[in-house]
């Protein structure tokens, strides 16, 4: 329960937290911030994990799925926010 009091307060703050880092951040600089940091983060994560053999071509769609779905969650968010009161967002 405690692990998802946690979560359900980081995702309910990560658009007022992004509408705040708009002040000194550009939508896509923040959206690129975010993604960098998330990325470190979870090196460290991927490079203890097991991984099973899959073939190259379903880890590159995967990863390019992952890239895209990620990257413009991240982007249209900064977006949406900058475009609309803390309150709203």
């Amino acid at each position: 329960m405690a692990a998802l009091l946690v979560l359900n307060l980081v995702w309910g703050g990560s658009l007022p937290a992004t509408k705040l880092a708009l002040d000194g951040f550009g939508p896509f600089t923040l959206a690129a911030a975010r993604l960098l940091l998330a990325s470190l983060l979870f090196l460290p994560f991927v490079w203890t994990v097991r991984r099973p053999s899959l073939r190259t071509g379903y880890v590159l769609r995967v990863g390019c799925l992952g890239v895209l779905g990620f990257t413009g969650t991240q982007t249209l968010q900064a977006l949406g926010a900058g475009g609309t009161t803390g309150a709203t967002a």
